[in-house]
Order: structure tokens, then C-alpha cells, then sequence
């Protein structure tokens, strides 16, 4: 009986952390193709890229994986630009299969 209880909040907490995970990503996504920041991403430096993804990111993100999630939509930066069509949802399914 404890050890289903244990097991049920520790899933809980799981559940509870992983959607606040994906709501800060999508999120900052929205907010990264909002900014229209990306539009012209073949003139911007490496380092211009990372400080607006990080810029965002941080608008929308208060837990400790926002330093994950900033690496990850940086490494999906070109999606994030060319992919004008997917919503936020479906970029999010590459960074934490929300």
C-alpha cells in the first residue's frame, strides 16, 4: 500500500514537472516566431542566435532546465525559422516529446 502510494506521487511529480517543462518550451518557442528575431538567420552571428534564443527562453522559463532548453532550441534554431507552419507543439516534440 505505501510503496503504491510512493510509487503514485513519485509519477505525479514526473507528470506535474515534464508539462511545465513542455509549457515553458512552447512558450518561448511562440515567442522566439512571434519576435520574427530568426527571419533572417543566414545574416546573424552564432553569438546573435544564442542571445535571442536565450533572451526568450528566459522570458518564459524559471525552472533549472531552462539551460537545456536553450541548448536544445538553438540546436533547432533553423526549424524554428524556416518551419513557419508547425505550431510550437510540434517543435516542442524535438525537445521534450511533450
Amino acid at each position: 500500500m505505501k510503496f503504491s502510494l510512493v510509487l503514485f506521487v513519485l509519477l505525479a511529480l514526473i507528470g506535474f514537472s515534464s508539462a511545465s517543462k513542455c509549457d515553458s518550451c512552447k512558450a518561448s518557442v511562440k515567442s522566439i516566431k512571434d519576435g520574427k528575431g530568426l527571419a533572417y538567420m543566414a545574416d546573424l552571428t552564432t553569438k546573435q542566435i544564442e542571445d535571442y534564443v536565450t533572451k526568450n527562453v528566459n522570458q518564459n522559463c524559471s525552472s533549472s532546465d531552462c539551460a537545456k532548453l536553450i541548448k536544445s532550441l538553438i540546436e533547432i534554431a533553423d526549424q524554428l525559422d524556416d518551419d513557419l507552419d508547425a505550431t510550437p507543439e510540434e517543435l516542442c516534440k524535438f525537445v521534450y516529446f511533450c
